[in-house]
């Protein structure tokens, strides 16, 4: 069970639901605070000096995450997926758009052996050569523009909880700033289980649990697959029975059957990229839980900082938990209060998976706020009951979630 962290508004949530259709969420990438990258643009300007030895493009991706997309990518080039950098991941049920940078295509490129690709589902457009890489957190945030349906209340009523929502919002500072449920998986949050085994070094359940756990909102099909293998059932048999577009867990169950059961050899195939996504998904577990405990247990006030905390330029930051993390103060009881409920271990922190993909440790701001906030209520073309159409704009690092369940449950 994952942590999102407290709400802030005290109303019941308005019964909603939002990602029914891919176009219900369009995320857009922003270079700067003016600057967006959006699917639906006809020509780009990426930024960056040229030439250089670096294919630049925009992807653009239909109902599919980023790294599967990534995947794809590296195939359809026949290039290695540590090659490719983004600024940073988007959703999986939506359409979005955003930078990449891929090393080792340019003589490819320039022979035309590389070409734009149009796919219902996938597009990678206005490719480029630029000087550098595109870095990791290499940009301002991301638009979005979100359809939430099926609202049966009346739209006075709809539109009095966004009303006391604003209010809420504005009296607090702003929106508790957790880690959304993407970070985790939407449908099958298992990225921060499979981080803290990684860390443990236990390969062989990590691979266990990616390929095999089971989650309630999964397909038929997909369950009785995962099930067959989590229950024992050998990889070679398992392969017959996974569906073809859980491409990931077949090439992995394949890996296994080609190392003789290898579980360490089969997690090294995972991307760099990837194992730093599982490891810092736990990381941002502890500190979904951190900010629970510290909302429902010390202080609601998150505009003030509690012992252990820092204050930069007049915004809260609290501790990531890493392998150079000093905790001290009421910081320091809530952490070990969390350790404990998770069983951890003193020296988890200092293992070497952890401190190969989980860093140092950070601060993040505990509260961020939504920028040119607006929202249409309409009529629902689906359901016939009513709609509410939300824009806004986020720094990175702050999740679209975590607004829409301030409204929504």
């Amino acid at each position: 069970m994952i942590e999102l962290g407290p709400r802030i508004s005290n109303f019941e949530p308005i019964q909603g639901k939002i990602k029914k259709l891919p176009e219900d969420f369009i995320v857009s990438e922003m270079i700067d605070e003016k600057t967006v990258v959006s699917p639906f643009q006809e020509s780009y300007s990426l930024p960056g000096k040229s030439p250089g030895l670096f294919l630049h493009f925009v992807l653009i991706k239909k109902n599919l995450d980023t790294e599967r997309a990534l995947d794809w990518m590296s195939k359809l080039w026949n290039v290695n997926r540590d090659n490719f950098n983004i600024a940073g991941t988007k959703d999986k049920k939506a359409i979005t758009a955003q930078r990449v940078s891929v090393w080792g295509l340019k003589k490819a490129f320039e022979k035309g052996m590389i070409n734009e690709i149009d796919y219902p589902t996938l597009k990678a457009k206005a490719l480029t050569l630029k000087l550098r890489d595109i870095k990791l957190g290499e940009l301002w945030g991301n638009m979005f523009n979100i359809i939430i349906r099926d609202i049966s209340i009346s739209k006075s009523e709809i539109k009095k909880k966004i009303e006391e929502f604003f209010i809420t919002m504005k009296n607090f500072g702003g929106i508790i700033n957790a880690f959304g449920p993407q970070r985790f998986g939407d449908i099958r949050p298992i990225t921060h289980l499979v981080g803290k085994l990684i860390i443990e070094g236990n390969y062989k359940e990590a691979i266990r649990f990616y390929i095999g756990k089971v989650f309630p909102d999964e397909p038929e099909d997909t369950k009785k697959a995962r099930m067959f293998f989590w229950e024992g059932g050998n990889a070679n048999e398992a392969l017959k029975v996974f569906p073809s577009y859980l491409n990931t867990e077949k090439k992995l169950l394949s890996l296994l059957v080609n190392s003789s059961n290898n579980y360490e050899h089969v997690f090294q195939s995972f991307s760099y990229h990837l194992k730093k996504l599982f490891v810092h998904a736990y990381q941002s577990h502890l500190f979904n839980k951190y900010l629970k405990i510290r909302f429902e247990k010390y202080s609601k006030n998150f505009r003030e900082p509690i012992h252990g905390e820092k204050m930069k330029e007049g915004d809260v930051y609290a501790p990531i938990v890493g392998a150079k993390t000093e905790l001290k103060g009421e910081t320091k009881d809530i952490y070990e209060r969390i350790f404990e409920e998770e069983g951890l271990k003193e020296d988890f922190f200092a293992l070497p998976a952890f401190k190969k993909f989980g860093g140092k440790g950070a601060f993040r701001k505990i509260l961020f706020i939504p920028y040119d906030f607006s929202y249409e209520i309409g009529d629902d073309d689906i359901y016939k009951n009513s709609t509410i159409k939300l824009h806004f704009k986020l720094k990175k690092g702050s999740y679209a979630t975590n607004v829409i369940r301030e409204l929504i449950s």
